[in-house]
């Protein structure tokens, strides 16, 4: 065997280099993910064309106005069961896409979609939007600024 062989072999059996190199493929699957999220997240203000980001008094002046507008909850079930705006729709978020077209039929419907501080909500407005769905809004601040608009929550 060469001597290049052997000291490729020596190298590759090192307990060192296989730190590195575990180390290097950590690092690149975390700047995988990161830059996935960052590009599905979307900001307010940045995602589909087609979402949009609501305050507290907006949209309850739409709640109040537009019978017609679906009240989508995406948390958990323990914080929907803790309380949700009147008359809303639990689908969380990570059961979102598998449950949207059994729940939510029409995709051309006003969508106000909340979670508890606007996160998840902001991020399921953006599938809402990619899976057809028309004109989906993101509830700023969630239930949280909702609530401390003083604005009606259901107790369970």
């Amino acid at each position: 065997m060469s001597n290049r062989k052997k000291q490729e072999q020596q190298t590759a059996g090192n307990p060192a280099t296989k730190k590195i190199l575990l180390a290097v493929a950590v690092l690149a699957a975390v700047a995988f993910v990161w830059v996935t999220l960052q590009n599905n997240s979307g900001a307010p203000g940045e995602g589909a064309a087609n979402v949009t980001h609501m305050g507290p008094m907006d949209a309850y002046r739409l709640f109040t106005q537009d019978k017609s507008l679906v009240v989508v909850d995406v948390r958990t079930d323990d914080e929907f069961r803790s309380g949700h705006l009147p008359g809303a729709v639990h689908l969380e978020l990570d059961k979102l896409e598998a449950a949207a077209a059994g729940v939510l039929q029409d995709k051309n419907a006003r969508l106000l979609v909340y979670c508890a501080v606007g996160s998840r909500s902001n991020f399921a407005t953006n599938i809402l939007s990619r899976m057809g769905y028309q004109r989906p809004i993101n509830l700023l601040g969630g239930i949280v600024a909702w609530g401390r608009a003083g604005l009606p929550v259901v107790l369970n």
